[in-house]
């Protein structure tokens, strides 16, 4: 009967300023608020003071509602705020030279993410509002650049020659430069059903320090953060862990493309494309993906997933 219809208020301010002849420039501010979001709920999730008294296999005896397992509610009760900088530099020539470049410093606060499953289940249905500390769940920098540079010679040469090998050439590229994406949260390895002890783990020291961005000797990857600074809480009690506590490395990407085009005639109306392209040229690990359950030593911290590394891509195309 409480719930609410979820509403979001966006707000921008920008100026746009033609610095020179075909070069433009813009700055903006973006906001987005949002209220009576909708947030997911266990209800029936036992205490885990409740289940350590009694025991794991009688679990559901201290179930709130006895004869069922698990009670998916959703409320109006979630909140996000976005506050954002954006800005971009345009750059068009007339000799066939053109960039674009745009930064983006940004922050997102959210105490919850996510309303279509138990992703983002808090493990105190109870109290929720006290684990959930906003997080930080965006990429506060994110740059991205494209260029183009067609070579203006050679292509309208009446000797068909130097028409042919010479001219049609075009060279552009795409280069996205971004921090790491915020790790969620990190989970003690329990049943989220039913345990002695919450879904999260305690905090004992800095994730962000001691072995974190140091080598694992043995996978021979980096830590994302330190697998010491988590230990399992005590029976009977959830663990403090917060959310979104440290990021994944950034991303920083170039793609690159050579396309020749090969004019039949001075209408242009039968070309041959031939294209070569080079997906993440300078071969940078990006990694997608961190270990999160605290059971798991093997992987705890670690990376687990990788964008795919340097790639290259032929085709021709015929148009007529």
């Amino acid at each position: 009967p409480d719930f609410q219809t979820p509403m979001v208020q966006q707000w921008s301010l920008g100026i746009q300023r033609e610095i020179r002849r075909n070069l433009v420039a813009e700055l903006s501010y973006v906001g987005t608020k949002g209220d009576h979001l909708i947030r997911p709920l266990d209800i029936n999730y036992p205490s885990p003071a409740d289940v350590n008294s009694v025991g794991l296999a009688n679990a559901n005896t201290v179930r709130p509602f006895l004869g069922y397992r698990r009670i998916q509610w959703r409320e109006t009760s979630a909140k996000s705020r976005y506050h954002g900088m954006l800005s971009s530099l345009s750059y068009r020539f007339t000799s066939g030279v053109s960039l674009t470049a745009s930064y983006t410093w940004s922050k997102t606060l959210t105490d919850a993410t996510n309303d279509r499953d138990a992703v983002d289940f808090p493990q105190d249905p109870l109290n929720y509002r006290a684990e959930y500390a906003e997080a930080r769940t965006s990429r506060p920098h994110i740059f991205s650049a494209s260029y183009v540079y067609e070579i203006p010679y050679f292509g309208k040469n009446p000797n068909p020659w130097l028409r042919g090998l010479l001219g049609g050439w075009q060279f552009a590229g795409i280069t996205d430069i971004a921090s790491g994406q915020p790790v969620a949260r990190v989970t003690s390895g329990a049943s989220a059903i039913a345990a002695v002890i919450g879904q999260y783990p305690n905090v004992v020291s800095d994730p962000n320090s001691g072995l974190a961005g140091t080598i694992d000797p043995v996978t021979g990857l980096p830590y994302i953060f330190d697998p010491k600074a988590f230990v399992a809480p005590a029976n009977g009690t959830y663990g403090n862990a917060p959310r979104a506590f440290a990021r994944l490395f950034g991303r920083n990407q170039t793609n690159l493309t050579l396309t020749k085009n090969i004019y039949f005639n001075n209408e242009d109306r039968y070309k041959l494309q031939l294209r070569a392209e080079a997906f993440n040229v300078f071969n940078h690990t990006q990694f997608t993906g961190v270990g999160t359950v605290l059971t798991t030593p093997s992987t705890f911290g670690l990376p687990t997933g990788a964008r795919l590394p340097r790639e290259f891509q032929f085709g021709a195309k015929l148009m007529f």
